[in-house]
């Protein structure tokens, strides 16, 4: 079988996207199932390299590279432009499409679209619209209709789910956590990286871009520090953001910057923590929550995150009445107010959640599961 992935940026594996590194790692997913595999994706920007011999597939990069903001969705529309000249060539018998690349899509293969903003609507959790017309005459009449479609607001959400309620088979994908090495000791992983043993941690790895509403958790953790001294957060990532968190944190020694870091220093800040929050405005993708959860870390979180069932109030995290300092206050007075019997069980009940269903491997089953349905031997409908 043939397979092409894509996603645009999908080579930024680490920090800079959900569905960027969900595009690669399921093309990294399917090579390793013996599946042929090109992933499509744009340009790199000025002055970023990036060493493609380590896929263990094809990568195939198009113009243009994509700059940031508005001006990024006007490249955007050119590169799904030079997308759908590129793929009836590949020859791909399954597609798998991220961001809502529907006219990336052609008359031919039956495909797997991951439309940008519209996962937690149509489905919860992380999930495509498996386009239950690919398996016939494979969604043209959208596909002439969408032609582009702005990636934001509500018109493009009600525009997008009345196509594709005709053709859409909503399909559930979990997304999935890294391998589990061996999991420290919380008090270990707080040596590691010198947070005291005492603290009560709140934890956030995270691109520092407004979306992220990460300003909410400096301003709570602040508010309580004078009642807890003890109360400490650090913030590891990057992004456009940081000046204005710092400014925020207003030099406030329980508040710390990592920057930047690798996969590792991640996973172990979240293991060291009492507990992360996840406040975007927008979510597509639950990377963050299923792997604070595979940690034993709760999850302070609204009702968009909560997509799949995961958080359960008071065993697996907090669920924030609203989206605002004092709903992330409370649900810090809840860790803090954890003892230790208590937080012992909240651990358990975490790593419970995502202990079955939640790897890449169980991903790539199911849409090579949905791949294998579109082949002209099956007689699924």
């Amino acid at each position: 079988m043939r397979v092409a992935v894509v996603a645009h940026r999908a080579l930024y594996i680490n920090g800079h996207g959900g569905l960027e590194r969900a595009a690669t790692e399921l093309a990294t997913g399917f090579a390793a199932r013996g599946v042929e595999v090109e992933l499509i994706s744009s340009r790199l920007r000025s002055g970023v390299a990036a060493d493609l011999g380590r896929f263990p597939f094809r990568v195939t990069l198009l113009p243009p590279s994509l700059r940031d903001g508005v001006r990024g969705w006007w490249d955007y529309r050119r590169w799904t432009a030079e997308v759908a000249r590129y793929l009836p060539g590949v020859r791909a018998d399954f597609v798998v499409s991220f961001y809502g690349d529907l006219h990336a899509v052609t008359g031919g293969p039956p495909s797997l679209v991951f439309p940008f903003g519209l996962e937690w609507l149509v489905t919860p959790g992380f999930h495509g619209l498996g386009l239950r017309s690919l398996y016939g005459p494979m969604l043209r009449r959208g596909v002439r209709q969408a032609t582009y479609f702005g990636t934001a607001g509500p018109w493009h959400t009600k525009r997008m789910r009345g196509l594709l309620a005709t053709f859409a088979e909503p399909v559930v994908i979990h997304n999935w956590k890294r391998p589990d090495p061996p999991l420290l000791p919380r008090e270990e992983a707080r040596s590691a990286l010198g947070i005291p043993a005492d603290a009560v941690l709140l934890g956030i790895v995270s691109r520092l871009v407004a979306d992220k509403q990460i300003h909410l958790a400096v301003e709570a953790v602040r508010r309580l520090r004078p009642e807890f001294p003890h109360l400490r957060l650090v913030i590891a990532g990057e992004g456009r953001d940081r000046a204005r968190l710092e400014a925020a944190a207003g030099g406030d020694r329980g508040v710390a910057f990592l920057g930047r870091v690798d996969d590792a220093t991640a996973r172990l800040l979240i293991r060291a923590s009492d507990a992360t929050v996840n406040v975007a405005r927008t979510e597509y993708q639950l990377f963050q929550v299923i792997e604070a959860l595979a940690v034993g870390t709760p999850v302070l979180c609204t009702d968009a995150e909560r997509q799949e069932g995961l958080i359960e109030h008071g065993r697996t995290g907090f669920a924030l009445r609203a989206v605002d300092v004092e709903s992330v206050v409370e649900g810090l007075r809840w860790v803090i107010g954890l003892r230790t019997p208590e937080r012992v069980q909240v651990e358990a009940s975490c790593r419970a959640a995502v202990a079955e269903g939640y790897t890449l491997e169980d991903a790539v089953n199911r849409v090579l599961q949905l791949a294998a349905r579109g082949q002209p031997h099956s007689n699924s409908t």
